[in-house]
């Protein structure tokens, strides 16, 4: 009975540190810039440090009355200590303006590219080594005036910075993706009526223009994104959620770390007086 009881324990405190840890550095990341509100954030293994990689995507305070939107973003790298050691700030990804049921990405195939990066109900975008060279890419899409486009990034070491790593379209408004061969590491997008295919050139490390009949995939008809809802909400802050490296939640409560501590109490209790009993019966 004693070991079964100290097994207990023991699982039940190393989920406690996992969700402390868990805290910790969603309380780290929260409070690096008191001018500045984290919206959500996704860990991964952008830059291969071998230590926790978060990117947080941030909004100043001060425009939270008028609407949520993204204009900051940092990767973080952190030791085990809990202790921010390097960060890497800025590159081109803009939200004016939360997703909605016209502006998101629920009818394009974006689950290929690996895990959720979700904000206020949608999906902003995926995590994950679509690509195959052993560091996770970003795939966003940014909204606002100048339209619905991808932005694709990943950490470039030659550069230590993060880049672009899809062909741009100059004079396209909405790109919308609509078909992805994870085999051939190809993307197929529709833009103006007009289909545009890239593949993964490892030489050049990114995304480049193929011809349309070299993509391998069978494409889908676009769907019909849904219509604008035209109810107005007003913003409200909400917990950043957080795309792990197995799968997307919310960062755990404190609450429930409480809640295991006064499990773990009354199992004690229990099994000290089941014991005190089986003791006086002999």
């Amino acid at each position: 009975m004693k070991k079964i009881f100290i097994g207990i324990i023991i699982l039940i405190n190393i989920s406690i540190n996992c969700f402390a840890q868990d805290a910790a550095v969603q309380d780290l990341i929260t409070n690096y810039n008191d001018e500045l509100l984290l919206n959500c954030y996704a860990e991964g293994d952008f830059t291969n440090s071998g230590k926790t990689e978060i990117i947080g995507f941030y909004q100043w305070k001060d425009s939270v009355k008028y609407d949520y939107e993204i204009n900051k973003r940092f990767c973080f790298i952190i030791n085990k200590n809990e202790t921010i050691v390097k960060v890497y700030d800025e590159f081109p990804f803009y939200v004016a303006g939360a997703f909605d049921e016209r502006w998101n990405l629920s009818f394009m195939p974006m689950e290929a590219f690996g895990r959720s990066i979700d904000w206020r109900g949608y999906s902003i975008g995926r995590v994950g080594d679509f690509n195959g060279n052993g560091r996770d890419e970003l795939y966003l899409y940014s909204v606002g005036g100048i339209g619905f486009r991808p932005a694709f990034f990943e950490f470039c070491p030659e550069k230590n910075t993060f880049r672009n790593i899809l062909e741009d379209y100059e004079d396209s408004f909405d790109v919308e993706l609509i078909a992805v061969n994870p085999i051939k590491k190809q993307i197929q997008f529709i833009s103006d009526g007009w289909r545009y295919s890239h593949e993964w050139d490892e030489s050049k490390q990114m995304y480049v223009g193929i011809d349309n009949a070299l993509f391998e995939v069978e494409l889908p008809e676009p769907k019909e994104p849904s219509p604008v809802n035209e109810l107005e909400q007003s913003p409200s802050p909400e917990t950043p959620k957080i795309a792990k490296k197995q799968v997307s939640r919310e960062p755990i409560p404190w609450t429930r770390i409480s809640l295991l501590i006064g499990l773990t109490v009354v199992l004690a209790i229990w099994i000290n007086v089941f014991q005190k009993r089986k003791k006086d019966k002999k």
